[in-house]
């Protein structure tokens, strides 16, 4: 209503793409709506070509496409241009997680809450943390938007990689995921699997890499090795460098010797080796000027 209102709004295309962008991710409603959620975020920087949250929002939909070297040029740029902006910041943090450089991604985290201690939707720098075994400081940044689902899930996958699994099991919020539930049940590996069946083709197909990593580990978790190996690869040919994630993730512990794991990780370094090698091109270049 708001941009059938004022079409120029700036602010309210924005808001619009992330609305859209919860609905496809969270609400089930596909590929159709995270393209609304990209076109929205495009209007917005065409009306505000300087108005950091689009460009932030335009940025993500691009590593989340698969397009690392893009993003992260347009992420680094935009905290060349603007490094007093915390969603600059946020940006490139989330850039550099995709691409497996996690250290970078911690600091980037840093900065950003340094600058602003309270946007609830810094909530998923707890990712690079929880790569790091940085527990705590995970759910630190989960709680920035306490009381989510996505907090609570992100509270449940960092519970589970600490061996904390009763507290996990004990957390509210989680009954709406019917295979988890199933899993912690211990039910029959056929019931989860069937349960699995009903949303793997939509999982596949969906653009953002990085829920596919989570459900692959929750999957083998599960016992369902074959099928969360198949996600991690997935995740990984879609430049998501799954490394040092899955070295140090104890929920891929039971295919951590498979020669299936072995093979994604070797295309998982190499990702990563892309990724870096692209950075430190681009920043001898930067400092040529």
């Amino acid at each position: 209503r708001a941009v059938q209102l004022d079409p120029n709004f700036a602010p309210a295309w924005a808001a619009l793409s992330r609305r859209y962008n919860y609905a496809s991710n969270y609400g089930a409603q596909g590929n159709a709506t995270y393209r609304r959620a990209e076109e929205a975020a495009s209007r917005a920087l065409a009306l505000d070509p300087e108005f950091v949250e689009a460009e932030g929002l335009s940025i993500q939909y691009h590593v989340e496409r698969g397009n690392w070297n893009l993003a992260y040029d347009e992420a680094n740029a935009l905290v060349r241009k603007r490094p007093e902006n915390a969603q600059a910041h946020f940006t490139l943090a989330y850039i550099l997680r995709y691409g497996g450089l996690n250290d970078e991604a911690i600091r980037e985290c840093e900065a950003a809450m340094r600058l602003d201690a309270h946007e609830r939707r810094f909530r998923s720098c707890s990712i690079p943390f929880l790569y790091a075994g940085n527990i705590d400081r995970a759910i630190e940044f989960s709680n920035l938007d306490r009381g989510s689902q996505w907090a609570q899930s992100t509270i449940y996958q960092s519970l589970l990689r600490q061996g904390r699994v009763k507290e996990a099991q004990r957390m509210t919020g989680m009954d709406f995921i019917p295979l988890i539930q199933a899993c912690f049940e211990r039910r029959p590996r056929a019931e989860i699997a069937k349960l699995w069946a009903g949303l793997e083709a939509d999982e596949m197909s969906f653009p953002d890499p990085e829920p596919k990593y989570f459900d692959g580990s929750a999957l083998v978790y599960c016992g369902l090795h074959d099928e969360g190996l198949r996600l991690l690869r997935k995740a990984v040919e879609s430049n998501y460098c799954a490394v040092p994630a899955m070295d140090n993730d104890p929920l891929w512990d039971s295919v951590r010797k498979t020669p299936e794991f072995a093979a994604i990780r070797k295309d998982a370094m190499a990702c990563r080796d892309r990724a870096l090698a692209h950075v430190q091109q681009k920043n001898r270049r930067e400092n040529r000027k």
